[in-house]
């Protein structure tokens, strides 16, 4: 659960689990630069590996994590007045995805999403090790009879002083 915060906003609790760190069903998630500090430019790419046409969901589905002594933790909290996530798909020619660029601040990465849901981050930006979180790109698993698709991939990033 992300830390304390500002008014009208709430901490989120992610129901996406992390599959797999760089590839998941036909796309790779790679960061720029693995390590920054706070100030600089996070550019995070998803890439079509797939060799064939594939769909993910929209690019506002995705989180920062930050590693602390027992799990990850988000750093973001949302609007209060909160409906959902858009669930719309995006199709992707092979080689072609998302780019992500934001500079890594409370503001910067809290602006990153222009449309809601709204983002704000809760979390104190300090050294340590980070992640950068798809969850609109899924695998199926059979879970008791059901499938689960709330998987994600991510990248790794560290951050610096």
């Amino acid at each position: 659960m992300a830390e304390s915060c500002r008014d009208g906003y709430q901490s989120i609790e992610p129901y996406w689990v992390v599959e797999s760190y760089g590839r998941l069903a036909g796309y790779r998630l790679e960061i720029e630069d693995q390590s920054i500090s706070v100030g600089e430019t996070l550019v995070a790419t998803l890439e079509n590996v797939s060799g064939e046409t594939n769909t993910s969901g929209n690019k506002a589905k995705f989180d920062i994590q930050s590693r602390d002594s027992d799990r990850w933790r988000t750093i973001f909290g949302r609007e209060d007045v909160f409906a959902g996530w858009s669930d719309e798909g995006v199709t992707h020619a092979p080689g072609e995805g998302f780019r992500w660029e934001l500079t890594f601040t409370q503001e910067g990465a809290s602006d990153a999403v222009r449309h809601p849901p709204t983002y704000h981050v809760c979390a104190p930006l300090r050294r340590g090790e980070y992640r950068f979180v798809y969850w609109g790109v899924t695998s199926e698993k059979e879970v008791e009879g059901d499938y689960e698709t709330d998987y994600a991939v991510a990248a790794r990033f560290s951050v610096r002083s």
